[in-house]
């Protein structure tokens, strides 16, 4: 069985006046008694879906009615509700409420759509959908505060289903990441106990938050092949500002110097790039 909400807006009624209202199943439903109401809203129950036909009279405080008004309303029954989710989500220093649910297979929506209410300190957004993105999915910018978001199904004549209602909570958003200053990358020979070593020396400021493992690709570029060459995160601490590590070229039959390629990668992704870098051979 199904309900139908009726407001009768005007005339507004003066002391002593009221409406006399009846009403019948269409297409050949018997009239019901009349009952007598006023301006306020009030519910017929007990109807089938379908065409319902209401007569209006008003009546003055001598007793005597006006001509009768008839209006015709379409009933509709229950909905069944589907389920629906939902979380903050920050994106590019933003947030997003993301509603998601699924429609079954041959779903027919609500008669008169959807109602997306959200509400946070600042006020009530209310956001109406004649049929849902079939893509599963709502997203909506919000603050990152407290709020209350409901979902509901439009039954037409006023009357709603609430299927989704839940308390929405502010979410993490980690703060925004500060590259590290003004890096720089350099190659150096030096002799250590009569040997001939070589270093890439990387000196920055360090990013914030600080970053403890920056990426780090190098490769030996004057020759061709297994030439020397790395790729990974360096475990650093919070405090590091220098980085010394020690290369392994391959060394060519008299060469006087190598060549590498590097690039350096803090945690915030920025960085800094180096093509061809020589070192001169001083030391033999």
């Amino acid at each position: 069985m199904a309900d139908l909400s009726i407001t009768i807006p005007s005339p507004q009624l003066t002391t002593g006046q009221y409406f006399k209202v009846r009403y019948r199943q269409l297409p050949s439903g018997s009239w019901s008694a009349y009952s007598n109401r006023s301006n306020a809203p009030f519910t017929i129950s007990g109807l089938t879906e379908g065409d319902v036909e209401i007569e209006f009279k008003l009546v003055n405080a001598d007793g005597s009615e006006c001509a009768a008004v008839y209006r015709i309303y379409k009933v509709y029954g229950d909905y069944d509700c589907i389920g629906f989710d939902h979380e903050l989500v920050p994106e590019n220093k933003l947030v997003y409420l993301e509603l998601t649910y699924t429609l079954p297979p041959g779903h027919t929506p609500p008669p008169c759509g959807w109602e997306l209410e959200y509400t946070d300190p600042n006020g009530t957004v209310v956001i109406p959908y004649s049929t849902l993105p079939p893509s599963g999915k709502i997203r909506l910018k919000v603050l990152n505060v407290t709020g209350i978001i409901k979902m509901k199904a439009l039954l037409c004549n006023g009357k709603s289903k609430v299927c989704y209602v839940d308390d929405v909570t502010p979410v993490y958003v980690p703060p925004p990441c500060i590259p590290m200053y003004n890096p720089s990358m350099t190659l150096v020979e030096e002799r250590n106990n009569g040997k001939c070593e070589y270093f890439l020396v990387i000196k920055f400021t360090q990013s914030i938050p600080a970053s403890t493992s920056p990426k780090l690709v190098y490769q030996q570029s004057d020759v061709i092949g297994m030439g020397d060459y790395f790729n990974g995160t360096l475990p650093i601490s919070p405090t590091t500002t220098v980085i010394k590590r020690k290369l392994n070229p391959l060394i060519k039959p008299n060469a006087e110097y190598f060549k590498y390629n590097a690039t350096f990668i803090d945690n915030c992704g920025s960085g800094i790039q180096i093509i061809d870098e020589v070192i001169w051979r001083n030391c033999y």
